[in-house]
């Protein structure tokens, strides 16, 4: 029995470290790039495809070649990349000038009148706020702000790790409720 629930542990941690890098990683896709964190992001240790993989040795029903079999550069890496036109994708799509085709504040959606920085923000700021974390004054963003929202959820991953990694299933299990509540 203590096996069994050993065995349940370290596969809750590792399925925990490999949300935690999805979760990042796709933080980092909705900040505006910059060109010294472009190509460390897609390089980064096994990258998206390494850590849906990981994921999938978990649960069968996953199959990484079929989801990233339209986008390789996931699977490989970015062996070129055009700064300046990644700025203008980010840009036309996220801050503007002019009409913001997808805005990365989770306020537009949730807030009737689709005004940015609405209660929903209040909300996410003391969210953060219980979890003890502040948001950097580097970050010059509203607290939800997508990228701020998928970098909380890894944070959460990792906190789930570190509990299964400590045999503290309580801190885990909580850690687990949090992100579904969040």
């Amino acid at each position: 029995k203590y096996m069994s629930q050993f065995m349940a542990q370290y596969m809750q941690g590792q399925v925990a470290i490999a949300r935690c890098k999805l979760y990042y990683l796709m933080s980092t896709d909705f900040q505006l790039p910059e060109p010294e964190s472009i190509h460390a992001t897609f390089q980064a240790e096994e990258g998206i495809l390494g850590a849906y993989r990981k994921l999938q040795k978990y649960n069968p029903l996953l199959n990484a070649e079929e989801v990233f079999s339209e986008w390789p550069e996931y699977s490989t890496g970015l062996s070129e990349v055009n700064v300046e036109e990644m700025i203008l994708d980010y840009s036309r799509l996220f801050s503007g000038p002019g009409h913001i085709i997808a805005p990365p504040y989770e306020s537009v959606y949730r807030d009737p009148r689709g005004w940015v920085m609405g209660e929903c923000a209040v909300e996410v700021r003391k969210i953060y706020e219980a979890a003890g974390l502040v948001i950097s004054d580097s970050f010059k963003e509203l607290p939800d702000h997508i990228a701020a929202e998928l970098a909380f959820m890894a944070y959460l991953c990792d906190q789930e790790r570190c509990a299964c990694d400590s045999g503290d299933l309580a801190a885990a299990q909580s850690a687990l409720k949090t992100q579904a509540d969040f």
